[in-house]
């Protein structure tokens, strides 16, 4: 039993812990899968949208929104002992959420600024502010090529960036794109366009 309803969900690759963003409360809900019970609803200082576990799983990163533009942030949170340890700023919008593979850097997009925050994971401290020109939809960290994937739905495309923030390339699709996600393999990326009925 949550204290509301659901908008994101993550777990521990031990299926030991799961983590629910209810937004319409600003809370966190913490839930042990082996005893199926809720063990703790944590208080959040915005509305949790989107919920990324480091690859360590130590940290689990909590996009915020609002109606205030000083609701807009990323609130840090302790897994072992369920306990905010840090909340850093961003700019307005949506935030989705992504890490290098090594954990070092966290991507994270501010979709109605047009923006990209990539922080250093270890510090906690933002490294820069990258503006996109075009609303980013879904992002994900291919380490094979130690390159961030953007979607641009309107345009069509996916553009490719280093861990620095620098463009590389874009590759051209269809308007009308959705999220994508990385195959575990890390060999493919997979990309909906809800639209056009594909998948690439």
């Amino acid at each position: 039993k949550l204290d509301g309803k659901g908008f994101d969900w993550i777990k521990t690759n031990d299926d030991m812990r799961l983590f629910v963003a209810l937004p319409d409360e600003k809370k966190l809900a913490i839930a042990d899968l082996q005893t199926l019970t809720v063990l703790n609803h944590l208080v959040l200082s915005g509305q949790p949208t989107r919920l990324a576990l480091q690859p360590d799983e130590r940290l689990l990163w909590v996009g915020l929104t609002g109606k205030d533009p000083q609701e807009s942030a990323v609130e840090i949170i302790d897994t072992v002992n369920d306990k905010s340890i840090a909340r850093i700023p961003l700019p307005s919008g949506y935030h989705e959420i992504t890490f290098s593979n090594d954990g070092r850097y966290a991507f994270i997009s501010n979709r109605q600024s047009k923006s990209l925050t990539i922080i250093n994971a270890t510090t906690l401290k933002v490294v820069r502010e990258v503006d996109l020109g075009f609303e980013p939809l879904g992002l994900v960290f291919v380490d094979r090529q130690s390159l961030l994937w953007i979607v641009n739905a309107k345009a069509g495309r996916i553009h490719r960036f280093d861990t620095k923030g620098n463009p590389i390339d874009n590759l051209v699709l269809e308007p009308g794109l959705g999220p994508l996600k990385l195959t575990p393999d890390a060999r493919y990326v997979l990309v909906v366009n809800p639209s056009q009925h594909w998948i690439h």
